[in-house]
């Protein structure tokens, strides 16, 4: 185990933040998990565990120990006609494992193509996208309790898995750090292309292939997401749901409104729909704004606080409820 103290997080969020951990703790194996369980570090408090960094905003320094997972390896743990489940490292980034799975081939991830973050995340975010959330291909999560020195295997339907949401999310799981997650991937793939303009940009390329779903996402996101040198977090709200009265309202007001029905009584409202029909597409304020391509996106121009963005995504939760009577919920944790 790798043991820094008063380190700087710059390297370790997405969003360019630069503070400073008081202990960072770096994660390479479950010995590692099992020493953080004993004196000295078991009595250090509070306690973050972290994987990309893709999904915090440091607001000020962490004055705790953060928990960094850099458990690596892919292993096949069952293979049948149809399908291959693969027992993946926490520690591995998210695309990665994306590319991986479709360099052999097998299908169910590849929505998820180019989302920032590790493996490690993908269960507790319940991450998502074009069509597709982790949920639909995670089999179990295995993760070591370092309050009680002991290992737990979920199985899916054990996780809780809603929006972005997560039993990984919730007080008893708070000292539960996710060492593993198993997905079953399918040998016969069909293309998932309904959502957004996949289907669109699919008809780019010769064939349906998995390949070529992995990269239209690809293609797609990079066209509308910020360059690397821009502190971001990729979306940075959550698309509300609401019900048939609120719906009925909307659409009275804005008939040009997108809208994705998911029962018959609950609607997903792009979040990045209201932004722009708000006029807060491309704004600044100082060091922070929306992403000029994709108003969901809160981007870090220079040399913003944390404490900067954060306001100014207050400044636009207030501006869209102000206008549709809807208050955004963020994705990103605030820290």
């Amino acid at each position: 185990m790798i043991i820094k103290q008063n380190v700087s997080l710059l390297a370790y969020n997405t969003f360019k933040i630069d503070a400073t951990a008081k202990v960072l703790a770096i994660i390479e194996n479950l010995p590692d998990l099992e020493t953080l369980c004993n004196p000295p570090y078991s009595t250090i408090f509070p306690r973050l565990f972290m994987g990309g960094g893709s999904n915090l905003l440091f607001t000020h320094n962490y004055e705790g120990i953060i928990v960094h997972s850099q458990i690596k390896g892919i292993e096949k743990v069952f293979e049948s006609e149809s399908e291959t489940w693969l027992k993946a490292g926490s520690g591995i980034i998210w695309d990665d494992f994306v590319a991986y799975c479709v360099k052999l081939g097998l299908g169910g991830v590849e929505n998820l193509s180019d989302i920032p973050g590790c493996v490690g995340s993908a269960p507790v975010q319940n991450i998502g996208a074009y069509g597709m959330e982790a949920k639909d291909t995670i089999v179990e999560v295995q993760c070591h309790n370092l309050a009680t020195n002991e290992t737990l295997v979920l199985k899916n339907s054990e996780c809780q898995f809603g929006y972005r949401d997560s039993i990984f999310k919730t007080p008893g799981f708070r000292n539960c750090f996710i060492t593993h997650v198993t997905f079953c991937l399918k040998k016969q793939y069909e293309a998932v292309s309904h959502y957004g303009t996949i289907e669109q940009e699919l008809e780019k390329f010769a064939d349906r292939s998995v390949r070529s779903v992995r990269r239209a996402v690809i293609n797609i996101r990079r066209n509308k997401l910020p360059p690397a040198e821009l502190g971001s977090a990729g979306s940075f709200f959550k698309n509300p749901v609401v019900g048939n009265e609120k719906y009925a309202a909307l659409l009275e007001n804005y008939p040009e409104m997108p809208v994705y029905k998911l029962t018959e009584g609950e609607y997903k409202i792009p979040a990045a729909w209201l932004i722009e029909k708000a006029g807060l597409k491309g704004i600044k304020h100082n060091n922070a704004g929306t992403y000029i391509k994709q108003p969901l996106v809160i981007v870090n121009y220079g040399k913003a606080s944390g404490k900067e963005i954060a306001d100014f995504s207050y400044f636009i939760r207030q501006k869209v409820y102000e206008q549709f009577k809807i208050m955004l919920e963020p994705e990103v944790n605030f820290v």
